[in-house]
């Protein structure tokens, strides 16, 4: 896939102030997921407070950004945890510039996706059809190789294909997120322009003349993209019943089903908790912190399962195969 270096560049850093980053949501953690549709690619990033996207054709096309029901032909969501990739668009950014000052050629952009064969038994296999690493090059300067996250995305699109605009008289948003969205808004010559929906309803944002064209929406709060509804924890539990609590003041009522699950299966990841539990991306992804904290599971490794945790008769933790 070819592009123009600055568009790309700008498109990605645009969307990438929405990123998460907290480690233990890799899905979110510092990503961007790349939708590759006929015609370009939409470039999304989201924390599950803020969605921003971007629509970047390809080198010499002119195709409109797709509708919100027109869903990509392949999606891949590449990981940068270390900000190489940032590094070397904001660098893109500088060939560019220095190009149109000289008269020179400015210069392309080319994203290969890799691919592998995925290794969970309870998810439909197409082998060779899989991404595993993603691939941006600016020919003749730079390479860069970033990892790609094996679980599922956020279903973002809930939230924009939901959202009816009505007069609203006063919102509360955060300073976090009017500081992403100013970042954001800085690689552009225009301003931001909101679209309300009521109280405590996401609001729609747009970068205003931006080029490639930046739109998203900001949450007034952590949202379950299955619900379309603010993420509600857990009741608070009996201090005096036997079970811990969680960092949030509740345990989940679905963690001992999280525990038998993760530990018959072997695997640890947030979409077998999805799949099998019928829970949302945010959910799942508190219940694996209850499971870590409880011992059952190990520390996140980025894209990777997290580790089950064994125990001997004991009671000390058995190593991995080929660990000491």
């Amino acid at each position: 896939m070819k592009f123009d270096a600055e568009e790309f560049a700008v498109a990605w850093l645009s969307v990438a102030p929405a990123a998460g980053q907290d480690k233990a949501r890799p899905a979110m953690h510092k990503t961007i997921a790349i939708e590759q549709h006929v015609g370009g690619v939409q470039l999304v990033a989201t924390d599950a407070t803020m969605v921003l996207r971007a629509w970047v054709p390809f080198m010499g096309r002119f195709d409109r950004a797709p509708l919100l029901e027109e869903l990509p032909d392949t999606t891949a969501v590449a990981m940068d945890p270390d900000g190489r990739a940032k590094g070397l668009l904001h660098h893109a950014l500088q060939l560019c510039r220095r190009a149109d000052s000289d008269g020179n050629a400015r210069p392309t952009l080319t994203l290969d996706l890799g691919r592998m064969p995925v290794d969970d038994d309870d998810r439909p296999t197409f082998v060779g059809l899989e991404a595993e690493h993603a691939v941006i090059e600016i020919p003749e300067h730079e390479r860069l190789k970033l990892r790609i996250y094996e679980g599922d995305y956020p279903a973002w699109r809930t939230v924009l294909a939901t959202f009816a605009r009505q007069p609203t008289p006063g919102v509360a948003i955060s300073p976090d997120a009017l500081e992403r969205l100013a970042k954001a808004a800085s690689l552009h010559t225009g301003s931001v322009g909101w679209q309300f929906a009521g109280d405590d309803q996401p609001i729609a944002v747009q970068i205003l003349d931006s080029y490639p064209r930046v739109s998203g929406c900001v949450m007034p709060a952590l949202w379950d993209f299955d619900t379309n509804a603010p993420w509600t924890p857990p009741p608070l539990d009996d201090p005096d019943e036997e079970g811990e609590i969680s960092g949030d003041g509740g345990t989940d009522e679905l963690l001992d089903a999280a525990e038998d699950l993760v530990r018959e299966s072997g695997m640890a990841s947030l979409s077998l908790l999805q799949r099998r539990l019928h829970v949302g991306f945010v959910r799942a992804g508190l219940l694996m912190d209850q499971l870590e904290g409880r011992g059952v599971v190990g520390p996140s490794q980025g894209s990777r399962p997290r580790t089950v945790v064994s125990y001997d008769e004991t009671g000390a933790v058995v190593p991995e195969d080929g660990a000491e």
